[in-house]
Formats: C-alpha cells, structure tokens, sequence
C-alpha cells in the first residue's frame, strides 16, 4: 500500500504539482479525535471500485468537528473532499491529494415524528444510507422517497445531488438542510436549496450534515403500485454491477441513454470497462478496469453522441483528480 501511495505522489509531482509536506497528517492526528486511515486506495470505497489512495481518509463523528476539521485543513493550504457511499463518483488513479472525509457517529441515523394524520417528519444525519431510510419509509407506507428506490449513496449526496428519476426527486419532500460551512452550521429551506435537475445550492464548499424531511402516509395498496412502478423503471438497469450509476446528465432533446445507444455505443469496450448492454448510461467496471479506461471510455461516448447528434453530453458523475486524454488508456 505505501509503494502504491508513492507511486501516485511521485505522479502528482511529475505533472507539476508541489505536493504537500506529509507533516500536516502527524499534524492532524495529534490535533483531531477521531478515526483515520493514511493512504487509504478509494477503490475500497466506490460502487465502480477504482481510484487510487487518499493521502488521509477520516471518519469525522459530529457536524461541529466537521467544521473544525475543515477550518483546520484551509488554514493548512491543505485539499479536503467529503466521500458519502461512494457512488457518482470517479477517482482518478492516482489518487488523491489531501483529506477526504467521511461523516459518520452522531450524523448517522434518523427519527420520526408525526404531525397529524397526514404527514411524518423524518430527521436524519446525511450519513444514513439512503437505501435504508426508503426501505424503512415505503415499508411504514410512507410515501416521498419512494421513487428512490435502488439509487444508492447517502442521504447528504442524495441531497446535493437532487438524485431522483422521474417518479419524484429528494427536493420533492425535502423540509430543510443544515449544512457546515467555513463559518460553522446554517439551516436552510428547500427554496433557498434552488434545486434543479441533479443540482443543488449546495456546491463544493458546503457540506450538508443533517435534514428535515416529509412523508405522507399511504395506503398499503398505493404504496403497492407506487413500488411497482418503481420496480419497471428499474428493470432494465445493470443494478448487480460496479457502476457510479447513470454517468450522464439526461438532455432535454432526449434520454442520454437513448441517445448513446443511437450512437452505436452501447457494449463498446476499453479493457475493464464497458458501456452496459443492458442501459447505455452505465459504464460497467466488468473487473480490472481502471479510471483512466473508464473516463476515457465515457469521453469517446460524449464524442459521437455529439458526433452524430449534436448533442452535449454533460456527466453527472464526479470525476476526482487529474484525468488526461494523451495518457495510454
């Protein structure tokens, strides 16, 4: 694993970039309270299985030790990213400069609360599994997240991510957030959130630690055909596989998939990675694929999608460190 480690800094170096002095990890780990891994591969931490190490991963147990460890790392000069489930995102190979971050103790979990005979109140920390709160919600017959059923991660990248499909979206029963910032913890409504399709006000200096959201029970029969048809949109997607999820951004002209898949891209291949022949928005990692090969694979997607179409193919999944075209994929 350190050879491996050197290996990607010695590669950071060579494309110019200054490094980082390993003391300010000593540093931190005297300073900070909490659980940590140096040089930890984030393959073992994506739903694609590939990425190389992180100089320091750790698991931060509370929103205020949250902003108190992103307050120390800027004051260090020191790159910091928050890591939820792992999906929607792609690590380069070689890994990753700085901290990555994981939330988890008190930002884990949730309650319930009810407000009437007609809506629930649900409170939870944005490190809960969001497979979890949908599967505790629809079995309780609670509607509102229902139309997430298979979309993996955690609650807080739900969030920022607005995932949905278009049976309903996390925004259709968000409440509110509490996010941390540089200056500590805020609340804020779903308005002042302006979610859009997969976006949100969230960005990449906010960190969203906890939310409010509300459910509407449901009938043991609606909830029944509301899973069913959950259940059909669902069927034609590689689910068993190691992937980020859809790696593009649905266009207004047409489904991405759809439009991949005119293009003659679906099943087309770069070593381990593949353009799945079951829905053409998943690149699959078949086994030893590497980052590269699957941002490169993706780029050639875009191309003749826009090749032959004129469309732009923007991704939504995130893609972690340096990727180059002029590499040998």
């Amino acid at each position: 694993m350190e050879d491996r480690a050197a290996v990607a800094r010695c590669a950071r170096q060579e494309r110019g970039g200054k490094g980082l002095s390993p003391r300010w990890r000593q540093a931190f780990v005297r300073r900070f309270e909490c659980r940590f891994r140096l040089d930890e591969p984030l393959s073992r931490h994506t739903t694609l299985r590939v990425g190389g190490p992180a100089e320091l991963m750790a698991w931060v147990d509370s929103p205020e030790q949250l902003v108190r460890v992103r307050q120390w790392l800027d004051a260090k000069g020191v790159p910091w990213r928050v890591l939820g489930g792992g999906s929607n995102v792609l690590v380069s190979d070689d890994g990753i400069e700085g901290a990555v971050l994981r939330l988890d103790g008190k930002m884990k979990g949730f309650r319930t609360r009810r407000e009437g005979a007609k809506v629930v109140r649900l409170e939870a920390g944005a490190a809960t599994s969001l497979a979890r709160l949908v599967r505790w919600s629809t079995s309780n017959n609670l509607a509102g997240l229902h139309g997430l059923w298979g979309i993996p991660g955690t609650l807080g990248g739900a969030i920022k991510g607005n995932a949905g499909t278009r049976l309903g979206s996390v925004s259709d029963c968000l409440v509110r957030m509490c996010v941390a910032e540089a200056s500590g913890l805020r609340w804020l409504d779903s308005r002042s959130a302006r979610f859009g399709y997969r976006r949100s006000a969230v960005g990449k200096r906010r960190v969203v630690v906890a939310a409010t959201l509300e459910l509407k029970p449901v009938t043991p029969a609606r909830m029944k055909t509301l899973l069913e048809r959950v259940s059909r949109l669902r069927e034609g997607q590689p689910r068993a596989a190691a992937t980020a999820g859809c790696f593009f951004r649905n266009p207004r002209q047409a489904p991405a998939g759809l439009l991949i898949e005119r293009a003659g891209m679906k099943g087309a291949r770069l070593g381990g990675a593949v353009v799945s022949a079951r829905h053409a928005n998943f690149i699959v990692n078949t086994g030893g694929a590497t980052a590269l090969q699957i941002w490169t694979l993706a780029r050639r997607v875009a191309v003749q999608v826009k090749k032959q179409f004129g469309v732009t193919l923007e991704r939504e999944v995130d893609c972690w460190g340096p990727f180059s075209s002029g590499r040998k994929a």
